[in-house]
């Protein structure tokens, strides 16, 4: 949890302290990458998307974010990809503090863009999903 920026982590926590012991038992973050987050705003963003006529695959929805323990975290939490945008709030600086990994990361919203609109964008993102992984592995060693 990080407690430098006022995001639900640290309001959390917040909360969490002034009604120990009994507090933790009864919160429930309903946010990304909350402890119900999936349940409250994943799965209805997916039921949403089916009322519309929408394909309701979660392998063909991607979310993409700055933040690990939000937007990475609920994307790992409802089983679909990821990509990690580096110029928002979080880096792989900060991978070794949050265990929530991206599908992919890019410099900055102008290089996702290129990427997704790529003549082979398929192929662009799985290199840049191996360069990810790639960095994971050695960060970890």
């Amino acid at each position: 949890v990080d407690l430098t920026y006022p995001g639900p982590g640290a309001f959390e926590m917040l909360i969490a302290a002034a009604t120990y012991p009994g507090g933790l038992e009864l919160m429930y973050n309903t946010g990304k990458g909350g402890n119900v987050g999936v349940t409250y705003m994943m799965n209805k963003g997916f039921e949403m998307l089916k009322e519309q006529g929408l394909p309701d695959k979660r392998e063909t929805a991607v979310m993409i974010g700055d933040t690990l323990d939000t937007d990475i975290k609920g994307a790992n939490d409802a089983g679909m990809p990821s990509i990690l945008v580096r110029s928002g709030v979080h880096s792989e600086d900060f991978f070794a503090f949050y265990e929530h990994r991206p599908t992919c990361v890019v410099d900055d919203i102008g290089a996702l863009t290129r990427l997704l609109t790529a003549r082979d964008a398929t192929q662009e993102l799985m290199a840049q999903q191996q360069e990810a992984e790639a960095y994971f592995a050695a960060r970890e060693r």
